[in-house]
């Protein structure tokens, strides 16, 4: 039986329907889902996160990788069908919570594996953002990071400042992590079929932040404001996003970082946003607005 064949009759089975304001979209194709499993490292000790299980097709594949798997799931209809389908397994775990508040009371049991944690999910467009703050918040946990995300989404984040698709997002993401797309996906691999397309991708976090704590906080203090006014000159979107310090002061500090006042944002490169973080520190941002 192919896995869209199984999706219908469990959901059936157990009454329940694909949300679409959910983002509930079931990886099915057998190929994929082991490709991804293919990507993950096998070592001794390792152990797996997974973000939103679902109906557990891809906890099928991390179960036999891997020795312990946390399955995190929020949908009590599909939480229900997790623990029966994996009540004999001696490795999977299933955490019945919304993973972002499972993140913020400390990731539970899974914030203690001396060998570290492999994460991964299949990640609802309209909560990728938050997820990324969760993984960065608890870089230090992860041996590595595979996900799957809407693929213009995806090309946002891989693409390093500066460009069109720079955002306040993607230079965050630069200060912490690599990114790699690894494959692309079409809306055939998924049931319901969406009606975007899909990117797979590998985050790599460094060892540390680019940036030390205090100018880290300043850039993307920065890059909020300056992203939210992009249209307008770095100068006037800096000094018109942030409250506390009037455009003159920024026209020293940009003057300071050897950065034109008329630049666009979407015009800095990465090197240039951390000279600017330096410079801002130094005027303790923590009391900026």
């Amino acid at each position: 039986m192919s896995h869209q064949a199984r999706v219908v009759g469990i959901l059936k089975r157990i009454g329940a329907a694909a949300r679409k304001r959910a983002g509930q979209n079931f990886m099915v194709d057998e190929g994929v889902l082991e490709k991804i499993g293919g990507l993950l490292p096998r070592e001794e000790g390792l152990e797996a996160l997974e973000i939103g299980s679902g109906l557990g097709f891809l906890t099928e594949q991390l179960e036999s990788r891997f020795g312990r798997v946390w399955a995190v799931e929020n949908d009590r209809k599909f939480l229900v069908y997790l623990n029966n389908r994996f009540a004999e397994s001696p490795s999977v775990r299933v955490i019945g919570e919304d993973i972002l508040d499972y993140a913020k009371e400390g990731l539970g049991e899974v914030s203690d594996r001396p060998a570290g944690v492999v994460c991964v999910g299949n990640i609802p467009y309209q909560i990728s953002s938050p997820i990324l703050d969760l993984l960065i918040a608890h870089r230090k946990r992860w041996r590595d990071v595979v996900m799957t995300v809407q693929r213009d989404f995806a090309a946002r984040l891989a693409a390093r400042p500066p460009g069109r698709n720079t955002g306040s997002l993607p230079i965050w993401m630069s200060l912490h992590a690599r990114i790699d797309v690894i494959c692309n996906l079409g809306p055939e691999v998924f049931f319901p079929r969406p009606k975007v397309e899909s990117s797979v991708i590998r985050i790599h976090f460094f060892d540390e932040p680019l940036l030390e704590p205090e100018p880290l906080a300043a850039v993307r203090l920065a890059v909020r404001a300056a992203f939210s006014r992009r249209r307008k000159t770095i100068s006037n979107a800096l000094s018109g996003g942030m409250t506390g310090l009037d455009k003159p002061v920024w026209s020293g500090i940009l003057s300071h970082c050897g950065i034109a006042e008329n630049r666009r944002p979407e015009t800095l490169r990465l090197e240039e946003w951390m000279a600017l973080g330096r410079s801002f520190s130094e005027i303790k941002p923590s009391k900026i607005a």
